[in-house]
């Protein structure tokens, strides 16, 4: 991950990065399967009713290979976005040919939220709300390993800067 180190002030350090856990790959993977078992039937019944088979063919790479845009556009997802959490602000970058930067202070936070479900709780990720002064959440979806973000983030509010270690998430 090489935004974070890029947008670092004078003096400030990483203490935790994180991504978009890979599970969110999972949901396009079993539509181009849906797609794929359903394209395959509909080539067997449209070859069985006719014997020409052009047109079924043509059917069947189109209805396969649609859904593949949808997985291509998760991964990007995936790739293009980064948590980081430094000795002085939360940064999130989204996004590939246009960046989404936010960069929240410390000390413009006021609580952190975690919401797991159980799946996230056996695959180990989740949503973590920063909220700010004024009330506005700043949302981090899907985060990878979001005990080890807050409990980084709870540590770095009770400990001196000079006490703080760089850790991966």
């Amino acid at each position: 991950m090489g935004f974070a180190e890029n947008d670092l002030a004078p003096d400030e350090t990483i203490i935790c990065q994180t991504g978009i856990h890979p599970i969110i790959l999972w949901s396009p993977l079993s539509i181009v399967a849906y797609f794929y078992v359903l394209s395959t039937i509909l080539m067997v019944i449209m070859v069985s009713a006719s014997n020409e088979m052009a047109m079924p063919m043509i059917v069947w790479v189109i209805t396969s290979l649609l859904p593949f845009g949808y997985i291509v556009l998760k991964v990007i997802k995936y790739k293009c976005t980064e948590y980081a959490l430094t000795n002085r602000r939360v940064l999130v970058k989204t996004g590939l040919f246009s960046r989404n930067v936010v960069a929240t202070s410390l000390g413009k936070i006021e609580s952190v939220r975690l919401d797991q479900s159980v799946i996230g709780r056996m695959f180990d990720f989740g949503n973590l709300t920063f909220v700010g002064t004024g009330g506005q959440g700043n949302v981090l979806k899907n985060v990878r390993k979001p005990l080890v973000f807050r409990q980084k983030y709870q540590e770095l509010l009770s400990k001196p800067e000079s006490e703080m270690k760089a850790a991966a998430c």
